[in-house]
């Protein structure tokens, strides 16, 4: 299964205009919060947090996605570059290895790594998914 050509500095999505994006969707979020009206504090809901998959631990996950392919599975992305797969039951005991792109990812600083993962929408036939990740020697995925 091919693991598609990742720019290791920039992606045509990076840059000044992710920044004003995000800024933009800041000041209307907050726009908005201003305008809604108060919940009084006697209508909040009872939120707690539990442990969606006890049995499970991962080194610094960044993100869970599922591949939309039926299968039920799940996938964790650990920033130092592994992608582990497992079943979407609570009770499951067990994650194996999906890929391991430990040595192509530079996790020298705080916010490198493997950092994304994204399923094709026809991922079920073709087998297609994406990562986004700092790459370790950037020069010698030019070519690639």
């Amino acid at each position: 299964m091919p693991i598609p050509f990742n720019h290791p500095t920039r992606s045509r999505f990076s840059g000044h205009i992710g920044v004003k994006v995000t800024i933009a969707f800041a000041i209307l979020s907050v726009t908005a919060a201003l305008r809604a009206a108060p919940i009084p504090p006697g209508d909040l809901p009872n939120v707690r947090m539990v442990p969606a998959f006890p049995n499970l631990e991962f080194a610094r996950p960044l993100c869970l996605v599922h591949a939309n392919d039926s299968s039920g599975r799940l996938f964790v992305v650990e920033q130092q570059g592994r992608i582990h797969v497992f079943s979407g039951m609570s009770e499951v005991k067990k994650a194996t290895a999906f890929r391991d792109l430990t040595g192509q990812v530079r996790t020298v600083d705080n916010e490198e790594g493997l950092l994304a993962l994204v399923f094709h929408p026809q991922y079920r036939r073709n087998g297609y998914f994406f990562v986004y990740y700092s790459a370790s020697d950037p020069l010698a995925m030019s070519g690639a």
